[in-house]
């Protein structure tokens, strides 16, 4: 195995991990499973839990999970709704105290994972 192909398949064992504590964090912080983020269903708590979603993968994905990628991962929604998404999540981040509380309660927990693995 090339260096190269190591750091590709290091990152992307990264990103699943990171994607699966995206989730069971926003699971934990709005009550719903799996199915209900990746449904097509449209209640606004789901939205803003979506948008949780998104925006703690794009801020702590290392340009890993680009659009498509999480369109995927949220059940195969268009690459321009997770644009919209990831939008309408920053602006909610001054515009929502709770939701600024989520993201960096997040971060502080993600970065103490990652300091605990790479001690």
């Amino acid at each position: 195995m090339t260096e190269a192909e190591f750091r590709e398949m290091a990152a992307r064992t990264r990103a699943k991990a990171l994607a699966a504590e995206v989730f069971a964090y926003v699971r934990r912080t709005y009550g719903f499973t799996d199915l209900d983020l990746t449904s097509h269903r449209r209640l606004a708590q789901l939205i803003e839990a979506r948008k949780l979603v998104v925006r703690l993968l794009r801020a702590h994905g290392e340009n890993w999970w680009s659009y498509p990628k999480i369109g995927r991962l949220l059940g195969g929604r268009h690459h321009t709704t997770i644009m919209y998404l990831d939008w309408s999540a920053n602006h909610l981040v001054g515009a929502l105290p709770v939701f600024a509380r989520h993201c960096g309660d997040f971060a502080c927990q993600w970065s103490s994972r990652e300091n605990r693995h790479a001690a």
